[in-house]
C-alpha cells in the first residue's frame, strides 16, 4: 500500500474546498504601474491594472476592481483602468475591491497659452547689449506654469536668440523672435538699426 504526504498548503486547500468554504479574501491591493502619473496633453492616457495579494502571495482570482478619480476635471479613469488627462491640476485615482483600496497621484500640466513681454526698445540698437526676453506660460485653466522650458528661435539673422531666450543684435534688419511651449507659440517683431 502506497501513501502520499500532502504539503501543509495542499492539505489546507483540500480541507477548505471539502468544507465548501471560499478562499480567504486578499488583504491588500496594488496598482501596476504604481504611479505617480504625469500628463502634458489633453487626452493623453495610460492604463493601470489592480493586483490583489494575501500576505506575500498574489491572489489568483480575478479582481472585481472599481476605479475612481478624485477630480474628473483633471483626469478620469475608465472601468478598465485607463487614466485620461482632462485638464491641468492634481488629483488621485483609486482602485477598490473587497473593501480594500489603493491610490496613485496624477499630475496634469496642459499648456494653454504663451505670451511674450514686448519690452525690447524700438528700434533695437545694433550696439545694444544682449537682453533676455520674458515668456509667460499659462496652463489651460489660466494658472502660470513656473519654470516651463520654452523653445526659442529667430526668423531671420538680425538677432541671435539662445536656449534661454537671450537676444543679441547681429545686423540691421527686421525679424521676429518666436517662443514655443507645447503646441502654443508667441512672437514679437524686432527692428535692429545702427
Amino acid at each position: 500500500m502506497r501513501t502520499s504526504a500532502l504539503t501543509p498548503f495542499a492539505l489546507s486547500l483540500a480541507l477548505t474546498l471539502a468544507a465548501g468554504c471560499e478562499e480567504p479574501k486578499p488583504d491588500r491591493l496594488t496598482l501596476d504601474p504604481t504611479g505617480p502619473f504625469s500628463f502634458e496633453k489633453r487626452g493623453e492616457h495610460e492604463q493601470v491594472k489592480a493586483a490583489a495579494f494575501r500576505g506575500p502571495r498574489p491572489y489568483v482570482k480575478a479582481v472585481p476592481v472599481e476605479f475612481s478619480s478624485a477630480d474628473t476635471s483633471v483626469a478620469t479613469v475608465d472601468p478598465d483602468g485607463t487614466i485620461r488627462a482632462t485638464g491641468s491640476g492634481k488629483t488621485s485615482i483609486t482602485a477598490s475591491a473587497w473593501g480594500l483600496s489603493t491610490s496613485a497621484e496624477v499630475s496634469v500640466r496642459i499648456v494653454g497659452s504663451i505670451a511674450l513681454a514686448d519690452d525690447v526698445p524700438k528700434p533695437y540698437k545694433l550696439n545694444a547689449k544682449a537682453r533676455p526676453l520674458k515668456a509667460i506660460v499659462k496652463d489651460d485653466k489660466g494658472a502660470v506654469i513656473e519654470g516651463y522650458k520654452v523653445a526659442w528661435r529667430a526668423t531671420d539673422y538680425c538677432v541671435e536668440v539662445d536656449d534661454e531666450g537671450v537676444i543679441k543684435p547681429l545686423t540691421d534688419g527686421d525679424c521676429d523672435v518666436e517662443a514655443r511651449a507645447a503646441d502654443q507659440y508667441a512672437r514679437i517683431k524686432l527692428q535692429v538699426r545702427e
